[in-house]
This record gives structure tokens, sequence and C-alpha cells, in this order.
């Protein structure tokens, strides 16, 4: 089955020198997808200088909700155009994601955004997010952080959820509260923010961990140790 992409968040900047057309992919199924950006508000001016092809992984997570794929357009040239629009097409035909290859494209788009601004990049690396907190529940581990001092504007946050050495799940976020379910008790999970720049430009890793427990029941609630 071919990818199923749809844009959920979208940034673009310039610089005297670059230009980048960041998205963020919801796809619930793995496969090749072709983005294509175009330096004008409603995609009629495409500059194929910044059409990729990515294999997209699955944003679909048992443990996270709301966690999406990066994927972008970046060229080394700056641009006068003030907007944008990107697109984003699947494969029809020849479809190989392990070598980033498609021999047909659809040629009607999945998903669309117009009328991006396109902002002066900032060149500020972010600090790290502030009082990240992790609350461990039944099964679940609430977490939150924030922007404290922040050094920049702060487009979307890229989690991790690590238990031992396996990732459970990875991506991006907009949102600066998360909640994590399905997880099991007892059992030590790592997770890692760090926030990413209108512009591109990733802060430091922040990582806490935390252990989900049950309620306590009875009888066990009602033995004491003397």
């Amino acid at each position: 089955m071919a990818a199923n992409p749809s844009i959920k968040a979208v940034s673009a900047t310039k610089s005297a020198t670059d230009t980048l057309i960041m998205a963020l992919l919801d796809n619930t199924i793995r496969g090749m997808v072709q983005m294509r950006a175009y330096l004008s508000p409603s995609c009629t001016t495409e500059d194929a200088a910044m059409r990729r092809d990515w294999c997209v992984e699955s944003s679909y997570s048992d443990n996270i909700t709301e966690i999406y794929k990066l994927v972008n357009c970046f060229k080394s040239a700056a641009t006068e155009a003030s907007s944008a629009c990107i697109r984003a097409y699947t494969c029809i035909s020849g479809e190989n994601c392990d070598i980033l290859s498609c021999s047909d494209w659809k040629t009607s788009y999945n998903s669309e955004k117009n009328n991006i601004p396109i902002d002066n990049a900032f060149g500020i690396t972010p600090i790290a997010v502030s009082n990240l907190t992790l609350t461990p529940g039944d099964k679940s581990i609430s977490v939150s952080w924030g922007d404290y001092n922040q050094t920049t504007s702060i487009w979307a946050y890229e989690i991790r959820l690590d238990q031992g050495a396996t990732r459970l799940a990875s991506g991006f976020r907009t949102k600066n509260v998360m909640p994590i379910t399905n997880l099991n008790n007892g059992t030590e999970y790592k997770i890692l923010v760090r926030a990413r720049s209108f512009d591109g430009y990733n802060g430091p890793w922040t990582e806490k961990t935390a252990t989900p427990l049950g309620d306590c029941t009875t009888p066990t609630c009602d033995i004491r140790m003397v």
C-alpha cells in the first residue's frame, strides 16, 4: 500500500544563502512521498530544485498520539518570494522505500498547504527545553515541558521514547503536553525532548526517566510490614 501523508504543520524561512521549507506529516503507512515546493502562495511556480523524494515511516504510535514525521525541501540559494506552497505526492508504481525509488508518481497531490509566509531565518540555536516533568500513572506517563528563557521562536519539538535499548516511538509534536499510554507498569522508560526553531536549528536533548505504577488495590494496600 502507498503512503498516505497529511501535512499538519509547515514553516518556510530564507536567508541570504538558503531557502528552507519544513513540513510535519501525519502518515500511517510507510512509503515513498515526493514533496514539491512552490515559491508562490497557491502552488503556481514550482521550484524544481526544492523537489524531494522521501521514504516516510509511519507516524502511528501505540504510545504517543499526535506524533509526526519531518520532511523538508531545501536549497542553497536565496529567494525573493514572500510566500510559498508545498504539496505531498505518493507513488503509484515501482515503489521501493529502501532505495528511495519510485517509477511513477500520482499526478494529483495527497495533501497541500498554501499561503505559507516565508520569514527571515533567525540563525539562532534553541536552548534546552525547560522544566521537563514526568508524572507516572497506571500504564502511563504524563509529560510536559516549557520554553522558559528560550533563545529563539520554537516551531516543533522532537520526541523519543525508549525502553532500555529499544526505541518505541520517535517523531515531532507541536504541543508541549504529551500523554504516553499503553506502557508496562514497573518498567522504566526514558523520554527525550528537544526544540526545533522555525528555521530548522535543533536544541540539545533533555531526558528523564519514569516508571509507571498501577493503582494500589486491596489486599496489597492493607499489608503492613513490622
